[in-house]
């Protein structure tokens, strides 16, 4: 597989989505099954949510400007109990961390692309365990060697960012999906070339 010294900055069709999982059978996967690794890339893929919102993170030290130090909070990995299926849609329901605010489960209809994955593995895991039980350096060495350009954020710019592409979807609507701040949210909009895209189409009205 080519090495890239960059990163992945523009959003990626669901075609180019499952030929990535076509790579997760032929890469060293720690231990893990495909369909694990799959399932994951999946959660990732259609929620945008954080990688720790799903897995979990440990407290770590951060250092901050003025040499200064603090540590993080535990945050715990999402449950068996914190998804369900109801007429044909998967419910996501959790809180969004880094001070952000997400109150109402997010859903996504299982009869998209992949999402069969992500429901086969949350119907594996038993009541009150972790539906993806994987530490975050396993998982960021996987990625890396599924494509060296992938990294965890890129799922939430390309989650984001298809959203903010769409006319339909409201800024309050993002918000409540991804559980971050109107200033961040706006940040995607205008990275999605929302707002010059409607500028450019109110030229055919000129005089």
């Amino acid at each position: 597989m080519p090495k890239y010294n960059v990163k992945l900055e523009r959003t990626i069709t669901r075609e180019v989505f499952g030929k990535l999982l076509d790579r997760v059978d032929q890469v060293d996967r720690c231990g893990y099954s495909p369909d694990f690794v799959k399932s994951l890339m999946v959660a990732l893929y259609y929620s945008g949510f954080r990688i720790s919102e799903w897995i979990g993170a440990i407290p770590h030290k951060v250092v901050l400007k003025n040499g200064g130090h603090h540590y993080t909070a535990r945050f715990p990995a999402l449950v068996r109990e914190q998804m369900w299926l109801d007429h044909n849609v998967l419910f996501v329901q959790q809180v969004a961390r880094k001070n952000g605010h997400r109150e109402a489960p997010i859903q996504i209809p299982i009869d998209m692309p992949f999402v069969d994955l992500l429901v086969s593995r949350w119907q594996a895991t038993p009541l009150g365990k972790p539906v993806f039980p994987i530490s975050t350096p396993t998982w960021y060495r996987i990625i890396k060697r599924i494509d060296p350009k992938l990294y965890n954020h890129f799922f939430i710019m390309n989650r984001l960012t298809k959203q903010a592409s769409d006319p339909e979807i409201s800024m309050i609507e993002q918000e409540d999906w991804s559980g971050k701040s109107p200033v961040t949210i706006a940040k995607y909009r205008a990275h999605a070339g929302r707002d010059t895209r409607h500028a450019g189409e109110r030229l055919k009205l000129e005089a």
